[in-house]
């Protein structure tokens, strides 16, 4: 699941996560009617902006104790929630999934945590890519 950057509940959403900063849109109806946490949904939704997003990231270096914090120069900006090193179908290296800042993602600025560096991924890597 995490070379596929699939979530799991419990482990790197729970429920203070917003749906979209999860990419988890499919789990919304905006057509429904009235539920639980709504308006805070209508209000992300219309105003187009979260100030996280939940990521797939490459990791290069040692990988400790979950969650590790994600830091750029000296601030705090995410957290890896889960991780596997990975020797399979085709690909190979450490991936972890997480939370970081929106402009430190769009800004492309480097992410680094104990022990090593986070290059947060656009997609899951395909078969023969070797991201470390």
């Amino acid at each position: 699941r995490v070379l596929e950057g699939t979530p799991l509940y419990g482990v790197d959403l729970n429920e203070h996560d917003l749906p979209q900063e999860t990419n988890q849109l499919r789990a919304l109806n905006f057509n429904k009617g009235c539920y639980l946490g709504q308006e805070i949904v209508e209000r992300i939704r219309s105003r187009g902006k979260v100030h996280r997003q939940f990521r797939q990231f490459s990791l290069n270096g040692a990988i400790g104790p979950l969650p590790l914090e994600l830091r750029s120069g000296d601030h705090a900006v995410g957290r890896i929630t889960s991780a596997a090193s990975i020797a399979a179908a085709g690909v190979s290296g450490s991936f972890g999934l997480g939370f970081a800042r929106e402009e430190i993602l769009a800004r492309k600025e480097p992410i680094g945590y104990e022990g090593g560096a986070a290059t947060p991924l656009e997609t899951p890597p395909r078969p023969g890519t070797h991201p470390n």
